[in-house]
């Protein structure tokens, strides 16, 4: 009997452990209930700390190509409108108010156009090679605009640059979200507005009329160099872009071509990436151009 006592006499069988009242599931009962396919498990780190170089090129190629496209062009026309009118009146041609206005609201018809028609053309194309054969109405736009020599001309080049901006907006936040980690997929999709927001300034800082030029002689290198400047990012993107993967998901849902989308997320992700689990998350939740289905 002395042996179950213990120094302060008290018998150890007596002394019954409480039922423990954690209810809280356990790591795996946790994961099984709260599983979904974009969401990192608990008890599994992130599979990259580091992002590989060919990815946030790929991002910079895209954001700085196009999302600036359609910021730049949006507000590069509030400015230099009094001084557009008065360089084509200095060369005896009128350039109406009415004119003037079919120039600005020709814009936001040429994007609808290029936003139904964006999501069409980044099926049959991919998400990257629509972007890249975009820049060639950046070339056509610009050009009409920077070198018009009568008003239907710049309301010409103005149309074509809105079906670009309208591709634009659809194509680049669907191409960044499918090449992205989830992780990072929402951080992302914000350098989209957060380049439209920094190319809206940097038209607005450059329609100044101190830098468009009020002479006959300067004019041209004014008002018309400004519209140009577009082509200072398709150029980025043209020699940018091409270095960078199609879309994995859209080689893996569109093309059926789940090898060709494993190479694409292991160049995004890096040689030593699974990329199996992210290609199953894939065919979990698919996303197109027209959204989540």
């Amino acid at each position: 009997m002395a042996d179950e006592m213990d120094g302060d006499g008290l018998d150890r069988d007596s002394l019954v452990t409480p039922p423990s009242t954690d209810n809280r599931p356990s790591v795996q009962q946790d994961e099984r209930v709260n599983y979904h396919p974009y969401r990192p498990s608990p008890s599994q780190p992130h599979r990259c700390t580091r992002l590989p170089c060919l990815f946030l090129v790929s991002v910079a190629a895209a954001v700085i190509g196009s999302s600036t496209q359609f910021g730049y062009s949006t507000g590069v026309l509030n400015s230099p409108q009094q001084v557009i009118r008065q360089s084509f009146e200095d060369r005896n041609i009128t350039f109406s108010s009415l004119e003037m206005n079919v120039a600005v609201s020709i814009f936001a018809i040429g994007g609808l156009l290029g936003a139904v028609s964006a999501g069409i053309l980044a099926d049959f194309l991919g998400r990257k090679y629509t972007l890249l054969v975009n820049n060639l109405l950046v070339l056509i736009g610009a050009g009409l605009q920077s070198l018009a020599v009568h008003p239907g001309m710049f309301i010409a080049g103005r149309f074509v640059v809105g079906i670009n901006s309208g591709i634009n907006t659809v194509l680049v936040p669907l191409y960044i979200s499918e090449i992205s980690p989830v992780r990072l997929r929402g951080a992302v999709g914000v350098l989209h507005q957060m380049a439209i927001t920094v190319s809206l300034l940097l038209a607005q800082i450059l329609g100044i009329s101190k830098a468009l030029g009020r002479s006959d002689s300067d004019v041209f290198y004014g008002w018309r160099l400004l519209f140009a400047v577009p082509l200072l990012f398709s150029l980025v993107q043209l020699a940018l872009l091409p270095w960078s993967p199609r879309s994995p998901r859209f080689l893996l849902i569109k093309r059926k071509n789940e090898a060709a989308a494993k190479r694409a997320l292991k160049r995004l992700r890096g040689a030593g990436a699974n990329t199996d689990e992210e290609i199953q998350e894939m065919q979990v939740i698919p996303i197109t151009s027209h959204g989540l289905t």
